[in-house]
């Protein structure tokens, strides 16, 4: 296995924290309107000119990017053609104007649990993709090892990696256990973290291997399978995992269910 990418690329993850904080705020700010993320400056710091944050998830995630580009003023506009969920799922970016000229550039990709044997949750299966056949194939390692790459086309060309990827994994894994008629129990939470490790984390730092990546942890849910329970059961083992193991120690975590508890 080839070393994590701050090994490989010394200088990719000094921006990583900077990136980090917007990326946090980017997630919060799915709980509020964009009026309500509008205390941001107007423009980034200049160090953020020509940099990039991909955050690999869900709804969520997407919704934070609409909020905050919205906050600065920033039009959205989608970088892979696919069409999922009769329309209702869009990969989206845009650039947020930096001080001294230059763009910040934020994208959200969406894919759908992480199990290497279960079908994918069945809501997804309305596709145009080749790569997703009659639905996303058996598992999202196709989904995001064919398309998540095409990420590059939307950024500054001299610049044409991503310099933060923000991934997560909890919702779809959790309605596609139920859709299945599983529970979440231990087994299928040893299951869960142990796709998470190759089918997500570790294929990541492959596609992109000169960009710092992040893990962020999810707050509370309830319905198609999902309970506080399960998710903070999920969150406790994915850390875990990033404090433990050797191949994930450049990971950072962003804890949003910590920022979020009480709220």
């Amino acid at each position: 296995m080839a070393a994590m990418p701050n090994q490989r690329c010394a200088g990719a993850g000094r921006l990583a924290l900077l990136l980090i904080h917007l990326a946090i705020a980017a997630v919060k700010s799915s709980n509020v309107t964009a009026s309500g993320v509008a205390c941001l400056a107007s423009k980034l710091p200049r160090k953020f000119a020509n940099r990039s944050v991909l955050l690999l998830g869900d709804s969520l995630d997407r919704n934070a990017l609409v909020d905050v580009c919205a906050a600065y003023n920033a039009t959205t506009a989608d970088w892979l053609p696919i069409t999922l969920l009769n329309d209702n799922v869009r990969y989206l970016y845009c650039r947020l104007p930096t001080h001294g000229g230059g763009s910040f550039t934020i994208a959200n990709f969406m894919h759908f649990g992480n199990s290497a044997t279960l079908p994918m949750y069945k809501a997804a299966y309305i596709a145009s993709a080749p790569a997703c056949g009659t639905g996303l194939g058996a598992t999202s390692k196709d989904h995001v090892l064919v398309y998540a790459p095409h990420v590059r086309e939307a950024l500054p060309k001299h610049h044409p990696t991503p310099t933060l990827v923000v991934a997560q994994s909890y919702l779809w894994d959790l309605a596609q256990a139920s859709q299945n008629g599983h529970s979440f129990n231990a087994l299928q939470l040893t299951a869960w973290a142990n796709e998470t490790r190759s089918l997500l984390l570790l294929l990541l730092h492959n596609i992109f291997p000169c960009s710092a990546i992040a893990w962020r942890t999810a707050p509370p849910a309830y319905g198609r399978g999902r309970s506080p329970g399960a998710i903070d059961a999920m969150n406790s083992r994915i850390q875990s995992l990033l404090a433990l193991d050797p191949q994930l120690h450049t990971v950072h975590v962003l804890d949003w269910a910590q920022q979020m508890r009480g709220k």
